[in-house]
């Protein structure tokens, strides 16, 4: 394929780097595997971010999403965007797709808007009628159908992993189960202390941020609940290595999804799945497009989980950081997004 001027847009609330949350490292990962295959990437992000693409910034919103701070993506590089081959707006509320949509329509690079959720009330119809649209699951699409997005807009790309980093260990202690996720009842963290109650033998680590005021209130709950509990221990905010060394020591990642609760993608459940660890979770969702029999149990009674804790010894570990290589890599997710060009081109 020819060279592409490519542009991706990251959100102002993290930077693009490893360590920080799912869709701004995946937008780093992104454009380093764009590079890689041969194009000139633009990476539009708040500093702090690390990426062998060319790096433009906006200022941080520190967690917060800012509309003003991401309108910078557009003023600041009007130029820049207008001269692409293939916009790429991963921001939150996608001003940079909306902008060249009203204002530069007739000139206007190849563009798509990428959601990490299932939140689709951002951009503004008649944007969202008439860009396509990136989702990351079969899930995350039929939610946006239901949500009036066209069908024939949204196209499915869930994110990648770059495997070299996570990895299996080489000797793994598979000592403890683990829950590493935002500390709310959504991602099921109180039914994980429920099966560590059950299971007063195994042991149970939890790893989470409490940075939020509702994540510091849940974390601090469960820290309550957690206290007496001898076989459960903490680890706050791990840092990148220290979260791959969680992943690859682990029995399982145990994430016990609320039954109302749908996730759109889970990319621990890949990270944790590409360190050769199985994966316990709900039976709804986008999970169900993830986690098969051959690399872990979805559930959807505590007694389901109890089987599953109890059964953990029969995944097969290589199982996991197969399926992995070869859904979920950074090269293929790379790959998708030139695809997805060639083929709009083409319309």
């Amino acid at each position: 394929m020819f060279e592409i001027r490519i542009v991706v847009i990251s959100s102002s609330c993290y930077p693009a780097a490893y360590g920080y949350y799912g869709s701004e490292t995946q937008n780093k990962v992104l454009c380093d595997h764009l590079v890689e295959k041969g194009h000139d990437v633009t990476l539009i992000a708040t500093p702090k971010s690390k990426t062998k693409a060319d790096l433009k910034y906006i200022p941080s919103s520190y967690g917060e999403i800012n509309p003003h701070n991401e309108y910078k993506a557009y003023e600041g590089y009007k130029e820049l965007l207008l001269d692409a081959d293939y916009v790429i707006d991963w921001s939150s509320n996608c001003l940079v797709a909306s902008h060249l949509y009203f204002w530069h329509r007739e000139e206007m690079p190849t563009t798509v808007y990428a959601r990490n959720g299932t939140d689709f009330s951002h951009p503004f119809p008649p944007v969202n009628q008439k860009l396509p649209c990136v989702v990351l699951s079969q899930t995350a699409k039929e939610i946006a159908c239901e949500k009036g997005i066209p069908e024939e807009k949204l196209y499915v790309i869930p994110y990648g992993i770059p495997t070299d980093l996570y990895r299996p260990a080489e000797n793994p202690s598979r000592e403890y189960f683990l829950y590493l996720s935002r500390p709310h009842p959504d991602k099921g963290l109180f039914t994980f202390l429920r099966l560590a109650k059950e299971f007063p033998e195994e042991e149970f680590k939890m790893a989470f941020s409490m940075s939020t005021g509702e994540h510091k209130k849940y974390g601090e709950k469960a820290l309550d609940q957690a206290k007496d509990m001898d076989n459960v221990s903490y680890f706050e905010a791990p840092d990148f290595e220290e979260k791959i060394s969680l992943y690859q020591n682990a029995k399982a990642l145990v994430i016990p999804l609320d039954k109302d609760y749908v996730e759109a993608f889970g990319l621990v459940f890949v990270e944790a799945l590409s360190c050769s660890t199985p994966v316990i979770t709900a039976n709804h969702g986008s999970v169900k497009e993830i986690v098969n029999e051959e690399v872990g149990f979805r559930c959807v009674s505590l007694d389901e989980y109890k089987e599953a804790i109890s059964n953990i010894s029969s995944v097969d570990n290589e199982k996991c950081r197969e399926l992995v290589e070869r859904k979920y890599s950074a090269s293929r997710y790379a790959k998708n997004y030139l695809q997805l060009y060639e083929f709009l081109q083409g319309k």
